[in-house]
């Protein structure tokens, strides 16, 4: 999925707190998706699930999902990197497996409301 965090006129400093609710609006989202997959696990019918591709993927989904929700977290406990938190809230965005359009969308409205909104600049040929 490609970020439209970089077209969300977002540059320099932003508002810690709209950066926090950001991630948190994240973290929630990862939380819905893990029971989700979590529910499924549960729901799966008995017969040999370890020889079924489709409850292995599921296995697979749990693992990703935990990294990512680790990854919010240990961002959410550092207090908000200072340097370039738009970047990595973008950089978050587009390698999550689980970042949907309307997330991302709702993430970028919070953010051009931070009173020193402007324009993200990221460099895409790096």
């Amino acid at each position: 999925m490609v970020s439209e965090l970089d077209h969300a006129g977002i540059n320099g400093q932003v508002d810690l707190t709209m950066m926090e609710a950001a991630w948190q609006r994240i973290r929630q989202h990862l939380e819905a998706e893990k029971l989700q997959i979590y529910q499924e696990i549960r729901q799966y019918p008995p017969p040999i699930p370890a020889c079924d591709v489709q409850f292995n993927s599921l296995l697979t989904e749990r693992v990703t999902i935990l990294q990512e929700l680790g990854q919010v977290e240990g961002i959410l406990k550092q207090s908000l990197p200072a340097s370039d938190p738009i970047r990595l809230l973008d950089e978050f965005v587009r390698a999550s497996h689980y970042m949907t359009s309307e997330l991302e969308e709702s993430i970028r409205q919070l953010l051009t409301k931070s009173p020193d909104a402007a324009q993200i600049m990221i460099d895409r040929s790096s």
